[in-house]
């Protein structure tokens, strides 16, 4: 096998591959502009299609979040492209510089994204994934000294392109790799419909003001919902306090991170992290507690509750949450309370009690007030049992898509160079 031929390749292809130019291989790479946002007749009732960077991340782009007037377009550098052509970030946050996109429609790009239209030598959709592979190639390309940077239209120019001569042979492994994102498309609609369904059920399954039963019941349950403030039912307890930042991220004991209890109603043990306690005391964790984040940059963040279904020994909670232990577990399921402060209506009064103004803080003491309603013991469990059971779908859903992706990864090592 020559260094010039990919590892994996459809049988029938054999000749050697080639190293071009980008430029070679297309009509025209050019960057797009902005027209004035202060003048509204360029952006109001527009009706041409215009992206900024920010939107790199569709991949295939069928509509644009802006619309922009002819006048708009007429006073502006930027161009219009035609239909599939390889976009890519210039510039932007994060990772969205050297991320590319196909776009499905025509439209006009802002100043940060350069447009490839290939000529006849290349298919457009071989060099999206030929670029798409070579992301990282493409960042360091344009960092300047360890900085920041930003790619430009003679970087780009420049960049050499390992390919097939033949179209044929391009389109077929374009092709094949369409297919394993189609597959990913498939499963992200499935969960992006089960999220839906997910967020009817919690609109739906629990009671709001006023209310004494939900909308939304299992037909054999039929008996008024019971009222409870939480310090009815159970008692609040502190967070880690009084440590420094280097006793995080080693010692023997573990702790809940504030993102963990953020992700999940139920907390992944898998995300626990480690803490050196230097024997100071604090408030050890026990299975079906509930945590708090207590504390945020913004209100919506604070008041996000997870549960410990599991029994983890030696562990803690981080010094941005609370924990909030039940008196009496036979009688409150702690995944059905889990699912109802994640419900709409008890993530609305929960923002409305975080105070603050640079940092929102949620006090326990104005948890504890909070009356909430509760089922009999059987109907909790058969909410939680049910609610469980569309998370589990959620989380298969991820994993097929996490396998395929990686699958995906691979055949991209192996058929390009």
């Amino acid at each position: 096998m020559t260094n010039n031929v990919p590892k994996l390749r459809f049988e029938e292809f054999t000749d050697n591959w080639d190293e071009l130019k980008l430029d070679s291989l297309s009509k025209k790479i050019i960057a797009g502009a902005t027209p004035k946002t202060s003048v509204g007749e360029y952006w109001i009732d527009g009706t041409i299609y215009w992206m900024s960077s920010g939107e790199i991340h569709k991949k295939k782009i069928y509509s644009t979040d802006k619309m922009i007037t002819q006048e708009g377009y007429d006073h502006a550098s930027t161009t219009m492209i035609p239909i599939n052509c390889v976009l890519i970030a210039l510039a932007g946050q994060g990772i969205t510089r050297g991320t590319v996109a196909v776009n499905k429609i025509e439209l006009c790009t802002n100043q940060s994204i350069a447009s490839i239209i290939t000529n006849d030598k290349l298919n457009y959709n071989y060099l999206f994934y030929y670029l798409e592979k070579n992301y990282e190639k493409l960042r360091s390309l344009s960092n300047s000294d360890g900085g920041k940077g930003s790619l430009n239209l003679s970087i780009l120019k420049s960049l050499k392109i390992k390919l097939p001569m033949t179209i044929e042979e391009q389109t077929k492994i374009s092709s094949f790799i369409t297919k394993i994102d189609e597959k990913v498309e498939l499963l992200t609609n499935k969960k992006d419909e089960i999220i839906k369904f997910k967020q009817y059920l919690l609109q739906n399954m629990f009671p709001k003001k006023g209310e004494t039963v939900p909308k939304l019941r299992f037909n054999k349950y039929h008996d008024d919902w019971d009222g409870y403030t939480l310090s009815d039912m159970g008692d609040c307890y502190n967070g880690l306090s009084g440590m420094k930042k280097e006793d995080f991220g080693n010692g023997n004991s573990k702790y809940i991170t504030y993102k963990t209890i953020f992700d999940n109603v139920k907390i992944d043990v898998s995300s626990l992290e480690y803490v050196n306690l230097n024997d100071k005391k604090q408030n050890l964790v026990k299975k079906d507690d509930l945590f708090f984040t207590g504390s945020s940059e913004t209100p919506e963040e604070t008041g996000m509750v997870s549960v410990l279904e599991n029994n983890v020994s030696d562990c803690y909670l981080n010094s941005f949450s609370f924990g909030y232990r039940l008196n009496d577990t036979l009688k409150f399921n702690s995944i059905f309370l889990g699912y109802y402060f994640r419900n709409p209506f008890m993530r609305k009064i929960l923002t409305i009690l975080s105070q603050g103004s640079t940092r929102f803080n949620l006090s326990k003491k104005e948890v504890l007030k909070i009356r909430i309603t509760i089922p009999s013991t059987e109907e909790q469990e058969k909410i939680a049992s049910f609610l469980s059971s569309v998370d589990k779908k959620i989380d298969l859903l991820d994993q097929e898509i996490e396998y395929v992706e990686e699958y995906k990864k691979g055949l991209l090592q192996k058929m390009f160079i």
